[in-house]
């Protein structure tokens, strides 16, 4: 049986690797999953977790994707332009060097003024909550600087596969410590963490096993 036109070109398009039909299946894909992964936990989690602790963590997240956004000045938005690949190399340290930095003053600051920042914001929180804050950014400006790379490096399995686990394992451990503290808002807060710390863990080792002139 011959097979329409169509079929085979997109055959031979989505087959091509790297390019803009793959790339975009498999985004497509993996964001798809995710959004099937959540609306299946919802459920769960919805019934785990009052009111008070999505309060809390909606303060932490919104503060956490704002400061985020700031500490990484949008520049790993460029790295596609660079042409010599040690200036790419010297831009993606400086990125880390200036998200490290800043975070970990940020840490020390919000830990020392937790409680001027519960009357700031009307709430009781400990210290810790505050001084999570710059460390869950630290995170994410992380995964954005990396993802400068994967658009770079036209990675686009190696983001879309990891991030697919980092979001597995959130919604399991957002259930996981649910249950194990109380539907306490630091358990949503966990799934953060952990979600993130798996996707740069694994992203990370791709990137040093691929720019292995990094380091030196």
């Amino acid at each position: 049986m011959k097979l329409p036109f169509w079929y085979n070109k997109f055959k031979e398009y989505i087959t091509t690797e790297g390019s803009l039909v793959q790339n975009f299946a498999i985004v497509f894909s993996g964001k798809s999953v995710s959004i099937l992964i959540a609306l299946l936990a919802t459920p769960i989690i919805s019934r785990l977790y009052v009111p008070e602790a999505y309060g809390y963590f909606a303060l932490f997240n919104t503060s956490v994707v704002l400061l985020a956004a700031t500490i990484a000045f949008g520049m790993p938005a460029s790295y596609v332009l660079i042409k010599d690949q040690h200036k790419f190399y010297s831009l993606f340290k400086l990125n880390l060097l200036i998200a490290f930095v800043l975070c970990a003053s940020l840490f020390i600051v919000a830990f020392l003024i937790g409680d001027s920042l519960n009357s700031l914001y009307n709430i009781d929180a400990p210290a810790l909550y505050f001084a999570l804050i710059p460390l869950a950014a630290f995170f994410f400006s992380c995964t954005e600087i990396l993802v400068g790379w994967i658009i770079r490096a036209n990675k686009f399995l190696i983001s879309s596969s990891h991030e697919l686990l980092g979001d597995a394992s959130n919604r399991i451990t957002t259930i996981t410590t649910g249950y194990a503290f109380g539907g306490s808002y630091f358990g949503l807060m966990a799934g953060i963490f952990l979600s993130r710390g798996i996707y740069l863990l694994l992203v990370f080792r791709r990137f040093f096993q691929i720019e292995t002139n990094f380091l030196g």
